[in-house]
């Protein structure tokens, strides 16, 4: 892993979840864990997009990369409540993103910051 501490701002439109892919995979390079990384943090920024306040004429999505030894946390700041932090599915066609993000990460969570929910994983 070749990571530094790094902040992004997300443009809350659709290619969101894509950028934020990039992101991580430019982080950690070469790693094993690419591939887990970059499903949950797509699950995150999407739920994020759908869930959250995050508009494109009002708030973006912040995302944090930070290496923790061996790991990098990944953090998805969203403007919104966190209303839809929920861990089991919510029926057809959707509910299942934090039910993949606890199957391929190591550890994962959530927290108030300023009003705001972050949510974070590690790999």
């Amino acid at each position: 892993m070749h990571a530094t501490m790094a902040r992004h701002q997300l443009a809350a439109t659709p290619d969101a979840p894509a950028r934020a892919r990039r992101l991580v995979a430019d982080a950690l390079g070469h790693d094993d864990e690419v591939a887990a990384a970059q499903l949950a943090v797509s699950e995150i920024v999407t739920n994020a997009l759908r869930h959250g306040r995050a508009r494109p004429d009002r708030r973006d999505i912040e995302l944090r990369l930070e290496p923790r030894g061996e790991r990098l946390r990944v953090s998805v700041l969203d403007p919104g409540a966190g209303a839809a932090l929920r861990r089991r599915p919510g029926g057809a066609g959707g509910g299942w993103g934090l039910e993949i993000v606890e199957r391929v990460v190591h550890a994962w969570g959530h927290d108030r910051e300023h009003g705001r929910t972050l949510v974070w994983f590690e790999v």
